[in-house]
C-alpha cells in the first residue's frame, strides 16, 4: 500500500511511519523539517511543505 502520512515526525505520525514500513507499506512523510525524519531517509520518500497549506499538498497528491 503506498501512503501518505501528514504530521510524520510527531507522536502519532511517526508510530504511523514505523507500523506502515514494518507492514512493508510504501510511505511518503509530508513534513516541514525533513531532518526530523533523518535516520528514516532511506527507508520514506521525503515530502516537505505545511500541512495547512493547500498549494504544499497539491504538490505531493496520494499515489506519487
Amino acid at each position: 500500500m503506498k501512503l501518505l502520512v501528514l504530521g510524520a515526525t510527531g507522536l502519532t505520525g511517526r508510530h504511523v511511519v514505523d507500523v506502515a514500513l514494518r507492514s512493508g507499506d510504501s510511505v511518503t512523510a509530508f513534513v516541514r523539517n525533513p531532518a526530523a525524519l533523518a535516520d528514516l531517509a532511506d527507508r520514506v520518500t521525503l515530502a516537505t511543505g505545511d500541512a495547512t497549506s493547500l498549494q504544499d499538498l497539491s504538490a505531493h497528491p496520494a499515489g506519487s
